[in-house]
């Protein structure tokens, strides 16, 4: 992802001089270096959201458990 900010770089320095040939070629490096960040961004949020599922579910399925323990212990004196 940091070998991104490389061509954001040289997109930012050929917007602030140059013709405009150079204008516009910085300007698709500027977008094309937003476009790797956002894309490295998206699968880094990707990976984050299936591990919070995956605690998520383990805490429930920890609750369901002590449910399911206390319930059959409650069962017990009863009988």
């Amino acid at each position: 992802m940091q070998l991104a900010f490389i061509p954001i770089t040289m997109g930012a320095l050929m917007l602030m001089g140059g013709d405009l040939s150079s204008r516009i070629l910085g300007g698709f490096c500027c977008i094309g270096g937003f476009a790797v960040i956002a894309l490295c961004l998206k699968d880094e949020h990707q990976a984050y959201l299936k591990e919070k599922e995956a605690r998520e579910a383990t805490a429930v399925q920890r609750e369901q458990m002590a449910y399911i323990e206390r319930l059959e212990a409650s069962q017990e004196k009863r009988s």
